[in-house]
């Protein structure tokens, strides 16, 4: 038994680890296509691109993970079946929980694994992750003058060039606009030609124009605008320096992003829930115990149905005067009425508006504290799916019974995509509070693990999922039973 034991587990490995590396790439490569937009055109390295690609990678391995099991359980169980070999271990008295022991304790050290990876390096990777694309974010885009085009891209100038050679850094007929001043064009540059060069460390664009004018008009408030003054000189050189630090990545410091629930991990989400609980409980029973009760004595008072004279203050006289049989306000002199009412509507009014800041505060603490639960969750879910795949994939696989990549890939990638529909939209109710967290996080373990048992009693059994000749029969079975029943009621 050791040795099929560890011949299960070497077919089991090769495909899992060409899967888990070609899943993790198409998951990093999909993630980063959405900023794309963001990320090209930024003159990034290489190494920053090395950076973000591995960043990126540790956020989806979780994902992919799981992926790669029901990949490589499938191609695995197939290839035995599709040999005639699973039917020799079954022959032999071997069933399928037996042949799938030697993968579940393999996928049980990867669930150990996931958990610490989500639980501590997750969190690192995305705090990283997230800083440097924000980084990447703030950065400008490369200087790109184009021969014909205005570029605005440096800050206080607007350049322009009608030809350049091929290297880029002859330019001929050069127009430079300067808005640094922000008084709009009042200072303009034209020259024949000019010659760029970037200097200390490329945080200095160096341009030397060559043959040119430059233009200047004279701010004078108390001239007119017909007879505003300007300066104009000719130079046979000179020369300009822009700029260029905006250009280049600086990176921001990481500390700042670390309060983010994804920035977190399970030690520190542990201790944010608990505080967020206790933060929330609090207000709930402040507003119970303290305000609710006045809101409620108040509420038939401020109410401008109930009584339309406090919806206008020069009406509170003629209330005084209404109600003056009523209450405490008969042992008060009549000269005090007013004063009286005004008070207690003012009052009245600030208690309510102090409620709805309470409630409305609450509702905040609640969405805070439900995407923290989220994330909580998160991160115990899907190390889990790996255990559940495997008794999907594996006794589909003995079901199908083949081999290749073709057949395995299909079904698991209709598995995965079932999957990632039930998480989006458990995610998604749990955010709008439709589901609780731990009802909407884990929605496709509640899914799942019932398709996951009937599939592997199935296997078990022997049963002909797949097969259109067996449903067939069973369909002629039905046909003929309600044939049957007809003639004896004909009779």
């Amino acid at each position: 038994m050791k040795k099929l034991d560890a011949l299960i587990l070497r077919s089991f490995i090769g495909p899992f680890a060409a899967s888990f590396a070609v899943a993790l790439f198409i998951l990093v490569i999909q993630f980063l296509s959405r900023y794309q937009d963001m990320i090209a055109g930024k003159g990034l390295g290489g190494d920053i691109l090395l950076k973000l690609f591995i960043y990126a990678s540790a956020h989806l391995v979780i994902l992919a993970l799981p992926l790669a099991v029901l990949i490589s359980s499938l191609m695995t169980m197939g290839n035995l079946g599709a040999q005639y070999e699973l039917a020799a271990l079954k022959s032999s008295g071997i069933s399928i929980h037996r042949l799938i022991t030697p993968i579940l304790y393999f996928c049980l050290g990867l669930f150990v694994f996931s958990l610490w990876f989500s639980f501590f390096v997750v969190p690192k990777g995305n705090l990283k992750l997230f800083s440097l694309m924000w980084d990447i974010q703030q950065t400008k885009p490369t200087f790109a003058l184009k021969a014909g085009h205005f570029y605005k891209g440096i800050d206080g100038y607007s350049l322009r060039a009608a030809r350049k050679d091929k290297t880029g850094s002859q330019l001929e007929e050069v127009m430079i606009y300067n808005h640094v001043q922000g008084k709009g064009n009042i200072e303009v540059v034209l020259a024949d030609s000019a010659r760029m060069a970037l200097i200390d460390k490329g945080m200095t664009l160096q341009m030397q124009l060559y043959r040119g004018c430059r233009y200047e008009e004279i701010q004078n408030s108390e001239a007119k605008p017909e007879n505003k003054p300007f300066s104009r000189y000719y130079f046979d050189s000179l020369r300009f320096y822009f700029d260029m630090s905006g250009f280049g990545l600086k990176r921001s410091d990481e500390s700042a992003f670390s309060p983010h629930h994804k920035m977190m991990n399970i030690l520190q989400l542990t201790h944010v829930l608990d505080s967020l609980s206790y933060t929330e409980q609090a207000l709930t029973d402040e507003f119970v115990q303290k305000q609710l009760p006045q809101l409620v004595r108040i509420d038939s008072v401020i109410n401008n149905e109930s009584i339309p004279e406090l919806s206008n203050p020069k009406s509170l006289p003629k209330l005084a005067f209404k109600n003056s049989k009523i209450g405490v306000l008969s042992t008060f002199p009549d000269n005090k009425w007013y004063e009286i009412l005004s008070r207690s509507v003012n009052n009245a009014r600030a208690i309510r508006n102090f409620s709805d800041y309470t409630l409305t505060r609450m509702k905040e603490e609640e969405e805070i504290l439900r995407e923290y639960k989220i994330e909580y969750h998160s991160k115990f879910m899907l190390p889990l799916t790996c255990l559940i795949f495997l008794y999907i994939g594996a006794p589909l696989g003995a079901i199908i019974r083949k081999g290749g990549v073709g057949m395995p890939m299909v079904v698991s990638v209709c598995f995965f995509i079932f999957f990632w529909f039930l998480m989006m939209q458990g995610t998604k109710l749990s955010k709008q509070d439709v589901l609780d967290p731990w009802a909407g996080i884990w929605l496709p373990i509640y899914v799942l693990t019932p398709i996951a048992g009937w599939i592997t009693w199935k296997a078990s059994n022997d049963s002909p999922l797949f097969d259109s000749s067996s449903y067939l029969i069973q369909w002629n079975r039905v046909k003929s039973l309600f044939k049957g029943n007809n003639n004896s009621t004909a009779k």
